[in-house]
């Protein structure tokens, strides 16, 4: 028994109802349980990193001293890194090509404070830190 036209109308826009639904389900960011305490940046960004499971490149030297925002509950990595940071001197930039992410000092803050930066961190998911040295 062939379709009417109408029921063939309902068919494809309930095909079309399914892959926008399908597509924007992949593109929302995942969310990720977290629970990260309020502290100094260091050690929160490595505890974040290691929770989240991705690359976090920041300036040792710079963030020392900087305390950060808890995060406790369901978020993406960038909204619970932009709450950690949140009221901080601390930034967050981050490069789609690699997926990293990079937290850095304001630079108004940093040229204020005039603090020379010679190492920086990677910290990343799998608990390994690399410190790279300026030459």
């Amino acid at each position: 028994m062939p379709l009417d036209r109408a029921s063939v109308t309902l068919h494809w826009a309930f095909a079309w109802l399914c892959v926008t639904l399908f597509i924007v389900a992949c593109s929302e960011a995942k969310k990720l349980s977290l629970n990260v305490p309020e502290g100094e940046a260091t050690s929160t960004l490595l505890e974040f990193a290691r929770q989240a499971n991705v690359e976090i490149v920041f300036d040792a030297q710079s963030i020392d001293g900087v305390r950060t925002r808890e995060v406790n509950g369901l978020f993406d990595p960038q909204s619970a890194l932009r709450i950690m940071l949140r009221d901080t001197p601390l930034r967050l930039d981050f490069d789609a090509n690699s997926g990293a992410y990079a937290v850095i000092r304001d630079e108004e803050t940093q040229a204020f404070l005039g603090v020379p930066f010679p190492r920086a961190t990677t910290a990343m998911g799998n608990g390994l830190i690399h410190v790279l040295t300026k030459k």
